[in-house]
């Protein structure tokens, strides 16, 4: 048998025209969660809480009465999802932290697109905010990520996160692939092409070191698997394009 694992990134389009929530997000979900019940399976949803916790802070002011709505339609799906047995973990577009909406519709920041074009401050802060909605919505802390545009590099940075919020399982790499742009930036070029493996300081690096030493971090499925212990990371190609068959 060969264990298969859907993921999918949940967030709203991100060019000129960001679409609507029941176009973007809600539609298209509820449907995938159809074809999911007829087949018994279980999606991996990858939560973009940087645009939620934007939006909760829009609704709060007398910007658009109609954000209040989206925040809470999309907190109701993402309940319902997640009491149905779908797993909700976290996924981060610092962009949306300096994106405007205006005249009732969202002016979308692109000098911010990945976690190294903020500071260790908001990152932290993004993380920690990000977690708790989540335990929030669904009752569960996530402990899983998925970094806006695969952007996780450098894993200094990713590896305070991980260890700050309890964090054992990445799912950002791109295996063999290097993009450079305004918005990305990775080199996943060297990074192994195994499903999972254990890394340290350099995600694109395995490491051998044993399960409970204080800087190894272990590999566990992204879902329903069994998860991490205490001290353990790793990383996971799971949902795009060539990634999800183990």
């Amino acid at each position: 048998m060969i264990d298969t694992f859907l993921t999918l990134d949940f967030e709203l389009f991100l060019g000129a025209q960001s679409g609507t929530i029941e176009n973007c997000l809600i539609r298209p979900m509820e449907q995938l969660d159809r074809i999911a019940k007829k087949h018994n399976a279980k999606f991996t949803i990858f939560v973009d809480t940087a645009y939620l916790i934007r939006l909760d802070n829009f609704s709060d002011s007398d910007s658009d009465k109609n954000l209040w709505h989206d925040y809470t339609t999309i907190v109701r799906e993402l309940k319902s999802l997640s009491d149905k047995g779908h797993d909700i973990q976290l996924h981060i577009h610092p962009q949306w932290l300096y994106s405007n909406y205006v005249n009732g519709r969202w002016e979308i920041d692109q000098k911010h697109y990945k976690l190294s074009d903020i500071t260790e401050h908001e990152a932290q802060k993004a993380f920690r905010d990000g977690c708790e909605l989540i335990q929030k919505i669904t009752g569960k802390r996530p402990i899983a990520f998925r970094a806006g545009g695969f952007s996780a590099q450098p894993t200094s940075l990713l590896k305070k996160l991980f260890e700050e919020n309890e964090i054992y399982i990445d799912s950002s790499v791109y295996p063999g692939n290097v993009y450079h742009s305004l918005q990305q930036k990775y080199d996943y070029s060297n990074a192994p092409h195994g499903t999972i493996y254990h890394f340290e300081d350099d995600i694109c690096v395995p490491t051998h070191a044993l399960r409970g030493t204080r800087n190894a971090w272990d590999t566990q499925r992204v879902g329903h698997a069994t998860r991490g212990t205490r001290n353990a990371w790793d990383t996971q190609r799971v949902g795009h394009a060539t990634r999800g068959t183990l």
